[in-house]
């Protein structure tokens, strides 16, 4: 059998075909609303993203399940991580609250 004729085994980097991807720019040609980076930020002030971090902290269900994490082990690190991500609008809170962290 010929090298030509024979197939290149399937998930191999030969059977990838190299015209099978989205062109160039194909990105900036469809309506990215539908994801973060699409939407601008409803809170651009800092210090009113940090009030309202705050604020949201020190509601008492949101501290009884915070305490609750930290009891079963979840360190502070994990739920800062977790609130940057939900709160992925607010990045200059985020960098300031990790900033905090490192100097805890």
């Amino acid at each position: 059998m010929n090298e030509m004729e024979m197939e290149a085994p399937v998930g191999s980097i030969e059977a990838k075909d190299p015209f099978a991807v989205a062109p160039p720019g194909h990105s900036l040609t469809e309506d990215n609303s539908k994801w973060a980076w699409g939407k601008p930020p409803q809170i651009v002030d800092p210090e009113q993203a940090l009030e309202g971090a705050i604020a949201s902290l020190q509601r008492p269900k949101v501290r009884d399940e915070m305490f609750k994490l930290l009891y079963t082990g979840v360190s502070i690190e994990v739920m800062l991580k977790v609130m940057c991500y939900r709160l992925s609008t607010m990045v200059s809170l985020c960098l300031t609250l990790v900033c905090l962290l490192d100097h805890l």
